[in-house]
């Protein structure tokens, strides 16, 4: 058994800090630590020794997954980068997968492994998404497979508090909603920040035992001289005689006081006052390495940019030009920086960027200035955003007294300056998730309209919410339902925007076709309009409408014969296909009949079962639901979409015959692509309806039916035919998704000695009420199977049996691609 300090080593080369150690031995809730010290090391190496290399009874106590949320993208990809190579060093790369969620196509897929583990890496906008059932950027017939998995077995990590807005709030509202009697099994939260104050955790539902346990430096760290030196790192302070929004005055002053063979930081409120002065600096300063930060970046530009600015600093030296996106997370120590104010704890957190490991303390040659609002108060309201202005002249009062932005001196604050440090610390929430909503948000149906929950206020403030958007080239005069088979985006090619942004954008561009949006119920990319544009939403432009350039960014508008140049994909991917309520993802698959896949299936729920914690009743359940999950498929419709020998081309019908072995088969669950007709002769039919009607009648148990049901996503909660669906000839005959009541589905082998009677299926239950028998309907049994298992519960069952179905898919398709 190896100790937490050699693990450390082996990662890092370093030596643990004590609070390093501590940490590692108590797993607190709070972490409030100065910036700079190795909070992210402590608490992923902390989480690793842990899990692979502590007793047994700490072991098994320490979730599976550690699911690491930054409150920006910009950090995610270094923080990737150090924990990848932390896990490779110590030879785990094969046993512990990086996953980062970002938003865009994911080349892992991240969900079929729920036994693994593995450590998750992301914005606060897409973990926090997934937890409430709404995972931004995923298609939604994911969304409960991420809302079960982390919400269940995970170690969550807020990183930087302080700049997490509203979800600082819905993320202590969700630790307590997995303490209470919802389903969830060993989650546990960690919040951290080098400002984090008690007070910020309390919420209606939050756990009042996290405010017992904070980890914060103490004597034997005092000991520690590498600590001491950061601790009293000294960084003078100085005001500005110009002002915030000055961009001519302000550049020549970063020019001036920039030192040659030094990084100088300057760190902007908005995107738009970095720009303007990033223009200036790099007319007057063009020797220096200038660059230009911010969030509105492709990840692909973003990552060439931030490999520029970790690289080393040239004689000439370096001027970053930022947003808050470097206030956290990027290990960079400028000699020189400024900044506007902010509110406090950002201030903190930008000082932190400043002679980061006291390397300028000999000399006492780092500097912090900072700029002043502006004289006019009329000004003031303007130049205080993205902030409120009460938290902006908060710290502007703290300022006046400080000399020094040392963590030692910035400490003292707390006691020289009690009410005014009590005053710029404050939080505000307006919007706190409650256990109605969460409730609410379990189904993932949309309304008649098409429309889902909004969660966008649990996530940002009002000022501070985005879309993302990338960039395809096609025929301009196509309509947008030609685009049906475009492909989804990768991360590499999404850019996040202001929502506002965008809707101006839209705006000035007047041809709707060239601005299009995935719609599952039609199943086909549709123009946008403006009241349907909302937070989290992903867009596709034509690359001509421009909007964005490599070095700047998104500009909001074309320029001149400049069209934004589309990423290409790498020549071995493969591209994600939409998907719709309707469609079904299709691999080149083997022949298979129902049995046969139903016993990979079972095989793989098994092997998932070998390591996940789960009660024996669930496991049993579980184990019948991925026997019985494809039962639907026997239904005539399905059996109807394949050829045989029936080909719509009249002069090569042999390839549409199928090998005598499978001729006339009516119990397959798999085939080859070519042999697969366009689309159902009922619109919108799902299998997996079949399935759960097919289950209930057969006198299984109502979570049975629910997890045969739910296993793509499609059906859950509730049963309603679709917009597209063709009704039957009779009209007071029941229907719902391309299922008719009275459907006949016949006697099939399910495998391992079961077989399903043939069975008349009835629609009766998707009525509101019981029916004539007092039998309740499918909603109000799932309903109760919700409230009795618990949402977690019930939403990680769910996710384990799509992953064993979607794990046994993939190996099925392997086994045919190495025999062709």
């Amino acid at each position: 058994m190896k100790t937490f300090k050699q693990i450390f080593q082996q990662a890092t080369s370093l030596e643990p800090f004590p609070f390093q150690a501590k940490f590692a031995e108590t797993l607190p809730s709070l972490v409030r630590v100065p910036t700079g010290l190795g909070k992210t090391a402590a608490v992923v190496l902390g989480w690793l020794w842990r899990r692979r290399f502590a007793q047994d009874e700490v072991r098994n106590a320490t979730p599976r997954r550690l699911v690491y949320c930054l409150p920006m993208r910009v950090l995610v990809e270094q923080t990737r980068d150090c924990v990848s190579g932390w896990i490779q060093k110590l030879g785990l790369e094969n046993e512990i997968d990086v996953h980062v969620l970002m938003g865009g196509e994911d080349k892992k897929d991240w969900d079929l492994h729920p036994e693994r583990e593995a450590v998750f890496i992301g914005t606060q906008d897409m973990l926090l998404s997934c937890a409430l059932n709404r995972g931004y950027s995923l298609t939604r017939f994911r969304w409960p497979m991420a809302f079960g998995l982390f919400n269940n077995d995970c170690l969550w990590v807020m990183d930087e508090v302080q700049l997490m807005d509203a979800s600082l709030p819905t993320s202590t509202q969700l630790d307590g909603f997995r303490k209470q009697r919802m389903g969830s099994k060993n989650c546990q939260t960690v919040w951290m920040s080098a400002t984090l104050e008690n007070e910020w955790m309390k919420t209606v539902d939050s756990d009042s035992a996290i405010f017992e346990s904070m980890l914060e430096l103490d004597e034997s760290d005092d000991g520690n001289a590498e600590v001491q030196k950061r601790w009293d790192a000294h960084k003078k302070v100085e005001r500005c005689e110009c002002v915030m929004g000055d961009a001519t005055a302000i550049s020549e002053m970063i020019v001036a006081n920039h030192q040659p063979d030094s990084l100088t930081l300057a760190i902007f409120n908005t995107v738009d006052r970095a720009k303007e002065v990033y223009q200036k600096v790099q007319k007057q300063c063009k020797d220096a390495d200038a660059l230009l930060l911010h969030s509105r970046f492709r990840s692909c530009d973003r990552e060439g940019i931030i490999k520029r600015l970790l690289e080393p600093v040239p004689p000439q030296g370096r001027i970053v030009i930022s947003t808050q996106v470097v206030e956290a997370g990027i290990d960079i120590s400028a000699q020189t920086l400024f900044t506007e104010l902010a509110p406090w704890a950002s201030l903190v957190q930008r000082f932190g960027r400043c002679n980061r490991k006291g390397e300028y303390n000999k000399d006492q040659s780092a500097n912090v200035y900072w700029f002043d609002l502006p004289e006019e108060e009329k000004t003031h309201d303007k130049m205080r955003l993205p902030y409120e202005l009460a938290d902006v002249t908060n710290a502007q009062a703290l300022f006046q007294s400080l000399e020094n932005a040392s963590p030692s001196s910035l400490d003292q604050l707390r006691t020289d300056q009690p009410k005014l440090y009590r005053d710029a610390m404050t939080v505000h929430s307006d919007h706190v998730i409650r256990k109605r909503d969460l409730i609410d948000l379990f189904d993932t149906t949309p309304d008649m309209a098409g429309a889902d929950i909004d969660i966008s206020r649990f996530i940002r403030s009002d000022d501070s919410k985005d879309v993302q958007v990338f960039w395809r080239d096609w025929a301009e005069k196509e309509a947008p339902s030609s685009l049906k088979e475009e492909a989804m985006p990768r991360r590499e090619e999404l850019c996040t925007v202001p929502i506002g942004a965008f809707k101006d954008f839209c705006k000035k561009n007047k041809d709707a076709k060239l601005i299009n949006k995935w719609d599952d119920l039609q199943e086909e990319w549709t123009q946008t309009r403006d009241e349907h544009i909302y937070p989290g939403q992903v867009f596709m432009l034509h690359s001509s409408l421009g909007g964005y350039t490599p070095q700047f960014g998104w500009i909001g508008h074309a320029k001149k014969n400049e069209p934004v140049e589309p990423i290409t994909a790498d020549p071995g991917d493969t591209p994600q296909k939409p998907e719709g309520y309707a469609s079904d993802r299709w691999a080149e698959n083997p022949w298979l009949n129902i049995a046969q896949h139903t016993d990979h299936v079972v095989a793989e729920m098994e092997a998932i079962l070998q390591s996940v914690a789960i009660d024996e009743e669930f496991k049993t359940h579980l184990l019948d639901a991925a026997r019985w999950h494809d039962r639907g498929k026997a239904h005539e419709v399905f059996q109807n979409r394949l050829y045989d020998g029936d080909g719509p081309d009249e002069a090569d019908k042999q390839k549409y015959e199928r090998p005598p072995k499978w001729q006339g088969l009516r119990d397959l669950a798999k085939a080859p692509n070519g042999f697969w007709k366009r689309g159902y002769e009922r619109n919108s039919f799902r299998h997996e309806l079949a399935s759960g009607l097919a289950i209930l009648q057969a006198g299984l148990a109502d979570l049975i039916a629910y997890l045969a049901a739910a296993h793509h996503g499609k059906v859950r909660l509730s049963i309603r035919s679709m917009p597209n669906e063709k009704p039957p000839q009779e009209a007071e005959r029941l229907f719902a998704r391309g299922v008719y009541d009275q459907d006949a589905l016949p006697k099939v082998d399910l495998g391992d000695g079961v077989t399903a009677p043939a069975v008349e299926l009835s629609l009766q239950c998707m009525q509101l009420g019981r029916d004539e028998n007092n039998q309740p309907s499918w909603a109000e049994r799932m309903l109760k199977l919700r409230d009795n298992v618990g949402l977690f519960r019930l939403a990680y069952l769910e996710a384990l049996i799509r992953a064993a179905d979607m794990r046994a898919s993939a190996k099925e398709d392997i086994k045919t691609e190495a025999s062709k």
